[in-house]
Parts: structure tokens; C-alpha cells; sequence
């Protein structure tokens, strides 16, 4: 899965307002988890992955720690206009290969079933 994701995270990750490492070059990413919160499969609608990634840069420190973030990406085989904003990229290889990638909060639809997991007692 992270081979086929990393091209696209490479370039989206540093855009993000919130990405902590602007500035440094990214020299790689470790999954910590991954988790398919909705079925990729395309026929329930959107997938939804929730991803635990370290990013790896050089350290501006002695000692290095990988940031690690949380991203929720949706999974489409197409994506309609009002979510273009929230595209990462279109897979090229791999598990998703011709899937496109999006930022899942941005979606009404997935942030919906992220919010009634939230609210359901036991795990996500």
C-alpha cells in the first residue's frame, strides 16, 4: 500500500498548513498502521483509510524523531468536482492503481461515518 501512496504523499504532504517539516527535505515514510475503514472495493461508494505514517526527514537536532501524523484518505475511482480541492493525487501502481486519492474530511459523506464510529462504543 505505502509504495503505491508515497509519490502522491511526497508532493501533498508539504502543502498541508499543518505539516510540521516545511522547509526539509522528506527522504522517506514508515506505516505505522492502516486501516480500512470503509471497503475499498468501489461498491459501497467512497473507501476510507485511516493511515498512522512517519515521515522522514533530516533532523535540525542531535537527536531525530519522525514526525508522525494521522491522514484519512478517501478512495474513489473518480472524483466529482466539489472535492477538487481536496485531491492528492491518482495512484499509478499498486493495490489502488487508477483509484484517486483524496482528503476524506473534505468528503460530507466519509466525515459522516468517521462521526458515527466516534460515537459507537469499541474500537474504530
Amino acid at each position: 500500500l505505502l509504495p503505491s501512496l508515497a509519490p502522491l504523499l511526497h508532493e501533498w504532504l508539504p502543502r498541508q498548513r499543518w505539516f510540521a517539516g516545511k522547509g526539509r527535505a522528506v527522504t522517506g515514510f514508515r506505516l505505522v498502521a492502516a486501516t480500512e475503514m470503509v471497503p475499498l472495493d468501489g461498491t459501497a461508494g467512497p473507501g476510507l483509510l485511516h493511515l498512522l505514517l512517519r515521515v522522514e526527514q533530516p533532523s535540525r537536532s542531535v537527536r531525530a524523531a519522525d514526525d508522525c501524523y494521522q491522514l484519512l484518505l478517501g478512495v474513489r475511482t473518480s472524483l466529482p468536482p466539489v472535492l477538487a480541492g481536496a485531491l492528492v493525487g491518482r495512484v499509478e501502481r499498486g493495490p489502488l492503481a487508477g483509484r484517486t486519492v483524496y482528503d476524506a474530511l473534505h468528503d460530507p459523506r466519509l466525515a459522516d461515518v468517521l462521526l458515527e464510529r466516534f460515537r459507537r462504543p469499541g474500537s474504530l
